[in-house]
């Protein structure tokens, strides 16, 4: 059982009840395994699922072997099948991957012993997605799932599944709803990004490669023509139509491209976090209605969110890492999970 919960008919020790991470930034089942010995997946303090004391495994494809990288570690092992439970959900036969090296930073510094990928299919390296399980076996009363997330680690969060997590009173406000531009990731049509009270579009261009300068630094024949009669420095032509905004609980920041990123960090410095209040918030302008160009809505984000400690707990920077897009992908930037 990889569960992370004992029920019958999987014979499962308690040890197969998992920590994992729910993350939306990928589409894959991977747990912590007893044929972990690299790693730490490794490590005394960690949970593993065993393969042998569960009696629904299926050995079939065990065997072949997997590898995927993320922005924070490596994992590696191999393939197998077994009963799932998520929450009061039940899948039979899922596609797993059982780790056996783990290697990363954020692996050894965070407890966990799993990922499960809530991503589209399209985004899968090995194993079909457990989402698309639940969908296809009608398990979810609806196909929708949301996350409680909150500053206070000692009351816990959830994953709710299925429908009324907005009768919850879990947030507060009117529940704000947004298309998916393609199935892949979650990502949202992003057609502005700013600082403060900055125009919209202004930063937007920065997201791509800065097409106005010669590889020596200096300024293109066009763009010295454009300055020279008057024209800004950000053309029309320089902001993306198709950028994406990726909603990912996987990933602990948020996500800039080089250009972007450093003006962020230019406009917003480390400093006491006692005085970031005055800072200018981040705002994320996402459509509603793809169909639509005038419809959107600003996301906003203050300064007392996505500045955070840093490691030695004496200031706060900005809660951004750069991350260059992905080769012939539309650009975007990453809401990650600053709370």
């Amino acid at each position: 059982n990889a569960s992370g919960a004992a029920k019958e008919p999987c014979k499962a020790a308690p040890e197969a009840e998992l920590r994992v991470v729910y993350d939306t930034g990928s589409a894959d089942l991977w747990v912590a395994s007893d044929l972990c010995t690299q790693g730490p997946c490794a490590m005394g303090s960690r949970h593993r699922y065993n393969h042998t004391r569960s009696s629904t495994f299926n050995q079939s494809a065990f065997g072949e072997r997997f590898e995927t990288l993320y922005a924070s570690g490596q994992l590696a092992g191999v393939l197998g099948t077994d009963d799932v439970w998520v929450g009061p959900f039940h899948v039979q036969a899922q596609e797993i991957g059982l780790i056996s090296e783990s290697h990363g930073d954020a692996f050894g510094f965070l407890p966990l012993e799993g990922i499960v990928g809530l991503a589209f299919e399209s985004l899968a390296v090995k194993t079909r997605p457990i989402l698309d399980s639940l969908m296809s076996k009608a398990s979810l009363p609806r196909t929708e799932f949301a996350f409680f997330l909150h500053r206070q680690p000692s009351l816990g969060g959830a994953v709710l599944w299925g429908e009324g997590s907005e009768d919850m009173g879990l947030h507060e406000g009117k529940m704000k709803w947004f298309p998916v531009v393609e199935e892949r990731f979650w990502s949202l049509s992003l057609v502005g990004f700013r600082l403060g009270k900055t125009s919209r579009r202004k930063l937007l261009g920065q997201l791509g490669p800065d097409r106005r300068r010669r590889s020596d630094g200096g300024l293109s024949v066009d763009e010295a023509l454009k300055r020279l009669h008057g024209r800004g420095e950000e053309d029309e032509d320089d902001i993306p139509k198709n950028a994406r905004l990726v909603v990912d609980s996987g990933t602990t920041f948020f996500t800039a491209p080089p250009r972007l990123y450093n003006t962020i960090l230019k406009e917003i410095p480390v400093m006491d976090c006692n005085k970031v209040l005055p800072l200018p918030d981040m705002v994320f302008t996402v459509r509603t209605d793809l169909h639509n160009e005038s419809a959107v809505e600003e996301l906003v984000v203050p300064p007392e969110v996505y500045m955070v400690r840093t490691w030695d707990d004496s200031h706060c920077s900005p809660g951004v890492m750069m991350m260059a897009g992905e080769e012939g992908k539309p650009p975007m930037m990453i809401l990650g999970e600053v709370f």
